[in-house]
Order: structure tokens, then sequence, then C-alpha cells
């Protein structure tokens, strides 16, 4: 990672003033706090970095606290492969810094040992500090760049999500008050209906990616989400005997899997497979194991197609008779369009066999998605429009098998220049209702969600 150019022109420049001072030889000399300074910048242009290094700890020694003298070793002893040592020397400088353009540089300095000892999961968290307290657009746009460099070059990656939802309908529950049962009515119950309340939810993803061959990644992966639910007033009137932990959910998955290009004209193929168990309100729910493959293909310089299939064996701990298996094939068009934005067509079949009548269904499925390519009013807008169609197999209450058509319009809004420590806020706007031949499973949900994503 190279350092960034900035202060590469400000040690060229206090070099040139260096080759102005006269020229002693074979004489000993003293010099200035500045000259030494000079002296430095010089040094490390010209890659004498143990020259330089000697140079800055002699500035130390005069002033331990000198944040230039700091940095400047921090880089020598980097280049030196000198990492303990530069990466202490660059942590000093943070600590000691009190203007933004050094604590600037400080952290750059940290990363840059950091990235070279190999811990670049943390040179990330060094680059975020250095984009949130750049002295300017130009610095922090550098910074940005260099953490994208080591985030290139990372085996590991880290996704962690967090949303705060209210919604209209957090258990899923029918819109109706009654259901017909044999040309027979049935009041619901409370808790049977929509409750209304908010969802909290959080998610962490983390990845190790290993090259083995030139064109092959193996990876193993570990994820865990969560979710949890406060119920509104009005929702507690209604089912006074549902606790909000009764809603709770939690899932935690392991996958391995491998990545491969064919050829240098095709996409990526990926094999992988998923171990994963579920919990719903504190009590195991199910374990499950998926198998998947993925196709993608190159369409031009702007087009993609991805095909995938996959097969999941899911078994329940509350009733053996949902144990279920699922096979998923899904087709997706992307187009990177004029201007930046983007568009996304997706299709997808569902074979879901299964005892249960409540599990099991065919199900299509279609997906349009937008992206726009620039601001608007400081926010980067998305829209998605998704369709369900489920027929399932058995009847459940009546005579007659259930049929569910589900529409869900979902707008987004990502404030991206808001950021802190290149995290920015997210909103979206979530729409869906589920129309059913069974009134039970008739169902609306109106929420609007508070998130944040990383910004670069």
């Amino acid at each position: 990672m190279r350092f960034a150019r900035p202060l590469r022109l400000a040690w060229l420049c206090a070099g040139l003033l260096l080759t102005a001072l006269p020229a002693v030889a074979q004489t000993a000399v003293t010099l200035r706090p500045d000259q030494m300074r000079a002296a430095v910048g010089l040094a490390l242009e010209q890659r004498d970095d143990a020259t330089a290094l000697r140079l800055a700890e002699a500035l130390l020694q005069r002033d331990p606290q000198d944040v230039f003298a700091l940095i400047a070793k921090s880089r020598a002893a980097r280049n030196l492969g000198q990492y303990d040592t530069a990466r202490a020397a660059g942590r000093a400088a943070w600590q000691l810094a009190e203007t933004e353009n050094d604590r600037y540089f400080a952290a750059l300095s940290v990363a840059q040992a950091l990235s070279s000892a190999g811990a670049r999961t943390r040179a990330q968290l060094w680059l975020r500090r250095a984009a949130q307290v750049a002295p300017s657009d130009t610095a922090r746009a550098l910074a940005v760049r260099d953490f994208r460099y080591v985030r290139g070059r990372n085996p590991w990656s880290t996704q962690l999500s967090f949303g705060i939802t209210p919604s209209s309908n957090v258990n899923n529950g029918s819109k109706s008050d009654t259901i017909d049962i044999g040309g027979l009515s049935f009041i619901l119950s409370g808790d049977a209906r929509a409750l209304s309340g908010i969802e909290y939810r959080f998610g962490l993803q983390s990845e190790y990616r290993r090259r083995v061959q030139e064109r092959t990644w193996l990876f193993v992966s570990g994820a865990l989400d969560t979710k949890s639910y406060s119920l509104s007033s009005e929702a507690r009137a209604q089912a006074p005997d549902v606790d909000s932990g009764d809603l709770a959910y939690q899932e935690a998955q392991l996958t391995f899997g491998g990545t491969t290009f064919v050829s240098r004209a095709t996409g990526p193929t990926t094999l992988s497979t998923t171990f994963g168990k579920a919990w719903s309100g504190g009590a195991h729910l199910a374990d499950y194991l998926r198998l998947q493959a993925q196709q993608g293909v190159r369409l031009g310089q702007t087009g993609r197609l991805r095909f995938s299939l996959s097969a999941e064996e899911q078994w329940r701990k509350d009733y053996s008779i949902n144990d279920s298996t699922t096979w998923t094939a899904e087709a997706a068009w992307s187009r990177r369009l004029p201007g930046g934005g983007g568009l996304q067509l997706g299709l997808g079949l569902r074979d879901a066999q299964s005892d249960g009548p409540a599990i099991a269904h065919d199900a299509r499925i279609a997906t349009v998605t937008y992206n726009h390519g620039k601001p608007v009013i400081g926010a980067w807008l998305g829209v998605s429009l998704s369709y369900e169609a489920r027929q399932y197999d058995q009847p459940l209450y009546g005579t007659s098998a259930r049929a569910d058509d589900k529409t869900t319009l979902r707008l987004t809004a990502f404030f991206a220049e808001r950021d802190y420590y290149g995290f920015a806020p997210e909103i979206a706007l979530k729409a869906s209702r589920n129309l059913s031949n069974v009134s039970l499973y008739e169902n609306e949900e109106y929420g609007i969600s508070i998130g944040v994503r990383s910004a670069f």
C-alpha cells in the first residue's frame, strides 16, 4: 500500500530545501530540528529508510512527543520490516496528534504497518479512522482507496448489520378477525391476528477465503442472525398472554464451499454446503442442511446472468410432521446502466415436500430491482418489487388446498455522505400483502426500518 501523496510531496519539498544547505564533507555538523526533519523527509523519499529511522529517533530523543518524528519513524520502520516498531510509533503519534492532518497520517502509518504484517482486518479499522479524520476530500478518497485495496487482499471479510423496524405485523398474523371452516365462522384469538410493534435485528457474517489455484478459491463462513421484538400497547391489550420473547428468532449457520472460473471468459462457479440451526421463542426449532450450486455468466462489459440450484433438508424439533425437503431453482439477470445505476430481474421456482399440510407447497417467484445511479438530495435510492405465488399440496382448513399470492414493495434510501467511520444510515419503507383463499393467512405489513451499512 503506497503512502498518501500529500505527505510524500511535503517530504519532497523538505528534501529540496535540504539540498540548498551547504555541503560539509567528512565534518561533524549540528542540525537544527527543522533541518533534521527535512533530512528525514529526503531520506524517506530516496528510500534510505535506515538513515530516516536514525534521524527520526534522534528527533525523538530531543522531544519524545514529536508527532512528525513518530510518523516518520513508523514509515521507515515499516519499510525495514520492523512492523511492531512501526505500529507502536504510529499509535503513539495518533495519541499525541492534535490536528486532523496529524491524526490522518498517524492512522495511515498504523494501517500500513498492520497491512504489511498481514493483519489486514485491523488495518481496515485504522483506514476507517483515517477516512473519518481526513483533512480534505482528497485525503479521504486516498484512505478509501487504500481501504478497498486492503479489503481486496484480506482473506477475512466480516459484515455487521443492524436494524430497527416499527411494523404493523411483527407476528405475521392475520388481518382478519374470523376464519371460515366448513361454512362456519370462528373468531380468531388475539395472538393469531396481526400484532404491531418494533423489530430489532442484528446480523454477523464472517468468511475466510483462500486461493488454492490460479482461478480457484476455497472458503468457510459463519453467520448469526437474531430478531427480537417489543409489542405496542395496543398489541399487548389485544394479546395479553403473548410475551415479546415468544416472537424472538435466532439462526446460526456454517458454510463450506469453493469458487472457480472454468475459463477467463466465463463467470464464477460456486459449490457450497451449509449446516444451520434455528431457534424460535427460545426453543430449538429446526436443524437444516443445504447444498447449493451457482453459475455466473458474463454478458459483455455490463451484463451478468446467475443461475442457482439448491436442495435443503430440514428437521423440525417442534413437530416432526413438518420435516421437509425443499428444491429451489433461480435465475437472475443484472445490468449496469448508463449513469451508474443498476437493474436486476429474477425468476425462481420452489418445491417444498413435507407431510405437514402447512409446509408442502410449490412456489413461483419474480423480482425486479432498480438502483438509481446518482444521489437524490443526498440519498442513493433503490426500489424492489417481488411477487410469490404459492400452491399448497393439501387442504388445511376446509376442503380446498390453500393458495397464496404475496406482493412486497420495498423502497430504500442510503445516505452515504452521512457516514461515521465509514458506516452510513439506510432507511427502508416496506409494504407487503398476502392474499389467500384461507382467511387465516391473509395479512398485510407496513413498516419503516432504520439500519446502517458500510459506505465503502
